[in-house]
């Protein structure tokens, strides 16, 4: 189950609420393991810089149990766990006669895990009215 809600633009700040209610699939399946059940994710995401040529945005996210038990984003000792913490650069390029956004996002996760990653939206706009697609 995810949520997350938007204060707007005058204090654009982003909470993020992640929650699996039944935990991880292979623990419960497997051996009929439901300890990790409600683990849950939260995350505060807020730009930097915006309407710029790069937009700069920050994030940080932790995880923790609902019910009191470990929860599937940590090491299985504490119940609240820092999950991780970093920012996202973000721009429009255009292709063409195509505008394609580009995103870069590093992340320095406490599980152990510094990554980051490249990645780009593509969306398909439809020629004419939508209700043409259908026929």
């Amino acid at each position: 189950m995810r949520t997350a809600y938007n204060f707007g633009e005058s204090f654009p700040l982003t909470l993020e609420a992640d929650v699996f209610l039944f935990g991880s699939v292979g623990a419960q399946y497997t051996n009929f393991n439901f300890e990790q059940r409600y683990s849950t994710y939260v995350q505060v995401f807020y730009p930097l810089v915006k309407e710029s040529k790069v937009d700069i945005s920050s994030f940080v996210g932790a995880g923790f149990s609902l019910n009191g038990d470990t929860h599937l984003y940590g090491d299985g000792t504490r119940n609240l766990d820092m999950v991780n913490v970093g920012f996202t650069a973000s721009k429009t390029v255009k292709f063409g006669d195509k505008n394609v956004p580009v995103f870069y996002c590093t992340l320095e996760s406490f599980c152990k895990i510094c990554q980051s990653a490249i990645s780009s939206l593509a969306f398909l706009k439809a020629k004419g009215p939508v209700e043409n697609l259908a026929n």
